[in-house]
């Protein structure tokens, strides 16, 4: 008696097929079957610490990125970046990752707040966010007035 045992790969997935009296197994593999990864891990990727201007856009896009407890990439899962209050805005409030498991906010303009937050969270993962943070940058300017002889009226100064 002969037995063959031949390995199909699907999604990652590795199943085994055997038979006996023949050299030659066949088996359907459906390519396209979904496969179900839970996510559970959300990382920043990109554009935390950055430091711009009041109305600014910020030069590096805030990215996150989302992985399974293995470390595979998850894709096709909404993320939602949120700006705290006087923290401006981004180009794209909720974003679907892609294929290696990104998600990008777009253009980050910064607000009027002395404090720049983002926060980006997913329902993928409940009670999890990742925080990005910006700086103002300081004024260029530093300006002092100097008032010559009397120096004008109380009024004028």
């Amino acid at each position: 008696m002969h037995f063959a045992i031949r390995s199909l790969v699907a999604l990652g997935a590795l199943s085994s097929v055997t038979a006996c009296g023949s050299d030659r197994v066949t088996a359907p593999v459906d390519a396209h079957a979904p496969s179900v990864m839970a996510a559970a891990a959300l990382v920043a990727a990109e554009g935390d610490n950055q430091v711009g201007d009041a109305g600014g856009a910020l030069p590096i896009a805030p990215s996150v990125r989302l992985f399974t407890d293995g470390g595979r990439p998850v894709p096709n899962v909404a993320v939602t970046f949120t700006p705290d209050v006087g923290s401006g805005s981004v180009v794209l409030r909720t974003v679907v990752t892609d294929s290696a498991g990104y998600a990008s906010a777009g253009v980050w303009t910064l607000g009027a707040g002395a404090a720049q937050s983002l926060v980006a969270s997913s329902t993928a993962l409940p009670g999890r966010s990742v925080s990005f943070r910006a700086a103002l940058r300081p004024s260029q300017f530093d300006i002092t007035v100097r008032f010559v002889g009397d120096g004008g009226s109380r009024a004028a100064r």
